[in-house]
């Protein structure tokens, strides 16, 4: 099933209405732990991410890893973040 498929059987329209939903804050909580799956670092910003949408609103464990922000930026194919620890507006 892709993202899609499962979204429109939730009643939803996006990814991010689905992650604000009680449902994807539960499973965060319940998820997150200190460190990424991928890396093992403590990193200070965690996200969790999904492997498949396949069970989307009915995750499963091995659907969901805790990710580190540059684990977590690599796999999307993003730059990793610059200016850490400069002040907004700066």
């Amino acid at each position: 099933m892709n993202v899609r498929v499962g979204l429109k059987r939730l009643g939803l329209k996006s990814l991010r209405e689905y992650y604000k939903t009680p449902h994807w804050a539960a499973l965060v909580r319940e998820m997150r732990k200190k460190r990424c799956d991928r890396c093992g670092r403590a990193c200070g910003r965690l996200a969790l991410h999904h492997k498949t949408y396949l069970r989307l609103g009915a995750e499963a464990p091995e659907d969901l890893e805790t990710l580190g922000d540059p684990c977590h930026r690599a796999e999307h194919g993003l730059p990793p973040r610059r200016g850490r620890g400069r002040k907004k507006g700066r």
